[in-house]
């Protein structure tokens, strides 16, 4: 099942069935911020995943996609952003959207290598044709083309951060 602007879901994993109340809930209701702040706390073990994606409605379903499968999940709506993000805190993986104001993709990720001597895996989230291309650009690991399966989603967050366990 393809996920695009409905966020809806038919079958179900881990007992969730239906995201698309919850993402409207959230948008209807709340912030980025509250989205990155009820996430979890560093002492769970569980790894984490940071989303840097300015669609806040996706990544309010990719949040709960992967917290629902026991991951830890921050967001940020733009590079500059999550690079904050990670001077708290080094995520396991990175889910990179290519298209975002204040920093975009490429942006980030020159100044993420460049600061860190890190080797966590970066994937690209993108709509666009050349979605390999890009993510060679940016010396990804793997892509995910939107819209996207969220079974996709799920085993490529898993092939590269391993079983969240949860």
């Amino acid at each position: 099942m393809r996920v695009g602007a409905s966020g809806r879901r038919a079958g179900t994993r881990k007992g969730w069935k239906d995201v698309e109340g919850k993402v409207a809930a959230e948008r209807d209701g709340a912030t980025a911020t509250s989205v990155q702040e009820k996430s979890g706390s560093p002492a769970t073990g569980q790894p984490t995943v940071l989303v840097l994606d300015d669609d806040r409605d996706l990544s309010t379903l990719v949040t709960y996609i992967l917290e629902a499968e026991g991951y830890r999940v921050r967001t940020a709506p733009d590079g500059r952003q999550g690079l904050e993000a990670i001077e708290r805190e080094m995520p396991s993986l990175i889910l990179l959207d290519m298209k975002m104001p204040v920093m975009d993709g490429w942006t980030f990720a020159r100044e993420f290598r460049a600061r860190y001597d890190a080797r966590v895996p970066i994937v690209v989230l993108t709509a666009a044709e050349d979605a390999m291309k890009r993510a060679r650009d940016v010396g990804a690991v793997d892509w995910v083309g939107k819209p996207f399966d969220l079974d996709v989603l799920i085993d490529v967050v898993g092939r590269y951060v391993g079983s969240s366990g949860g």
